[in-house]
């Protein structure tokens, strides 16, 4: 059942025009759901590194790829201004920001954050983005 829910809802993903348009199709099981069939968007997300850092690359052009929009107009700003209810200025719209200049890169700074140092930053002011690929150590 699992796999039946899992191959749905891969195919009606709300990210599917994301994936497909950025060239990143071929990485397979992208975002992982729950039993239910559920995008679990806090982690079990799957890609190569060139497929996170394009995605960063999607989020520092705003939402643009080869001129068309594929996520909503400011949507990166949302995601890269630090949510009024923390109490520290270091968490947007699912990214972790550099609100407190804790990181030493510039402040306009944001990444995603996974787990074994699957990162993707994001830098506006030097237009560009860094994507460090770590890995689980084997047990």
């Amino acid at each position: 059942m699992k796999q039946a829910v899992t191959k749905r809802a891969r195919s009606t993903s709300p990210f599917r025009s994301v994936r497909c348009s950025i060239a990143s199709a071929s990485a397979g099981r992208w975002l992982e759901t729950d039993p239910y069939g559920n995008f679990v968007m806090t982690g079990f997300d799957y890609g190569t590194a060139r497929n996170w850092a394009r995605l960063g690359l999607l989020y520092l052009q705003d939402g643009m790829w080869q001129g068309q929009r594929i996520l909503p107009e400011g949507w990166s700003t949302f995601v890269s201004t630090p949510a009024p209810a923390w109490k520290q200025p270091v968490y947007g719209g699912l990214f972790w920001v550099n609100g407190d200049s804790a990181w030493n890169i510039p402040k306009t700074a944001y990444m995603a954050n996974g787990a074994a140092v699957q990162r993707t930053f994001v830098i506006p002011t030097h237009d560009s983005r860094r994507r460090p690929h770590g890995t689980l150590p084997r047990r």
